[in-house]
């Protein structure tokens, strides 16, 4: 398990702390990746996912981590009305933010 903190300010202010597993501790689904915005439960954009995964399946092509990762994001840039339930948000900047993440996980796990 590889704890993981992520933190910028240009474009988008915000802070990324979490638990992702070590390249050989993945799972053949994504059903162990939780992701939190301001303490609130959510699924995460497409964008920030899929470079968590991509990342990851560089070490391990056939797995997917195992994540809990808690963003702290100005409320001015997150959406949570998208959906009723307010799982899903849209995140401004999402691929940036996904962008970030996958330069911080290939120091950690590729190199």
């Amino acid at each position: 398990v590889e704890d993981i903190v992520v933190a910028a300010t240009e474009p988008l202010k915000f802070t990324v702390r979490g638990l992702i597993s070590s390249a050989t501790g993945g799972r053949r689904d994504k059903d162990m990746q939780y992701c939190y915005v301001n303490g609130r439960p959510v699924d995460m954009p497409r964008a920030v996912m899929k470079a968590v995964n991509d990342t990851f399946r560089q070490c391990s092509a056939k797995t997917y981590p195992v994540a809990i990762l808690d963003f702290e994001i100005p409320k001015d840039a997150v959406d949570i009305n998208v959906t009723p339930d307010k799982r899903s948000i849209f995140l401004q900047h999402a691929n940036v933010v996904g962008d970030l993440i996958a330069k911080v996980l290939t120091e950690r796990l590729v190199s």
